[in-house]
């Protein structure tokens, strides 16, 4: 199945066939690129007329910079989203393999985002009900839900990290923020992290000001998400044993889905 993406502009056709985690959305038919104005029971002003989003009783409209309604894949503050061909924003529901949630942000299916609930601590098959925490970084103010039988190891001499491990070395979990001194680009980050970890990536994407990696090493799974914004980035890595992969896959996603950076577009 052929889906489109925005690259650099313009609307290129890749082969795809899911909605995955840490990748972007690919729209069948980005009906967002037409700006085509749509009836609903919207009522808006020429005062009140401008690019972002309106919200008219319980649903969400977006309009475009002309003022009209945008229907079918937009994305917005590097989050995707979808609008009905009415224009409201789904939410609750499947499009195009991706599930959207209540406030209309990808996630996994709902099948799988319940299992993102239980994990194991040992490597029996025998899944145990588990409890997440919650950690925010005060200086960088980043934040991310964690498996409660992670140990924190320590924040890092500067107050800019993060590091969480299981008692039995298994799982280990690291997230940080710095500041972007030296004005480099995603792309440089991304390459220094190849780099630095000397492999090669069995699942990698870039995008604008993101990137994510996973790569597999001396029996060990690694996932890394990196987001970099005006002044600052934040990123995280997860790694755990590879004969487990499909077991913490719920546990990646619920990391992933919960990581929030607010502060990346200040220097901290």
């Amino acid at each position: 199945m052929n889906k489109g993406i925005i690259i650099g502009g313009a609307l290129a056709i890749v082969p795809v066939s899911s909605c995955a985690v840490g990748g972007a959305v690919l729209a069948t038919k980005m009906e967002s690129n037409n700006n085509t104005p749509v009836q609903s029971n919207v009522k808006v002003t020429a005062e009140e007329v401008k690019e972002g989003w309106v919200k008219d009783k319980n649903s969400w409209y977006y309009l475009g910079d002309n003022g009209k309604m945008r229907t079918g894949w937009i994305k917005n503050k590097y989050q995707w989203y979808h609008l009905n061909t009415d224009g409201t924003m789904a939410t609750n529901t499947t499009v195009d393999g991706c599930y959207l949630n209540s406030n209309g942000l990808i996630e996994d299916t709902p099948t799988k985002a319940k299992q993102s609930n239980r994990v194991s601590d040992d490597n029996s098959n025998n899944n145990s009900n588990v409890t997440y925490k919650t950690y925010t970084n005060k200086r960088f103010l980043f934040s991310f839900d964690y498996p409660s039988n992670l140990q924190f190891m320590g924040r890092g001499a500067n107050g800019g990290g993060a590091d969480f491990k299981s008692a039995d070395g298994r799982l280990e979990l690291g997230a940080s923020g710095m500041n972007n001194a030296i004005f480099q680009t995603v792309e440089y980050y991304y390459n220094q992290s190849l780099e630095y970890e000397k492999v090669t990536p069995s699942y990698s994407h870039l995008g604008k000001n993101y990137y994510t990696l996973s790569w597999e090493k001396d029996g060990k799974i690694t996932y890394e998400y990196f987001i970099l914004g005006k002044k600052s980035f934040n990123r995280f890595g997860f790694t755990y044993p590879a004969s487990e992969k499909d077991y913490f896959k719920p546990v990646v996603e619920r990391i992933y889905s919960s990581f929030k950076t607010p502060g990346i577009d200040s220097s901290h």
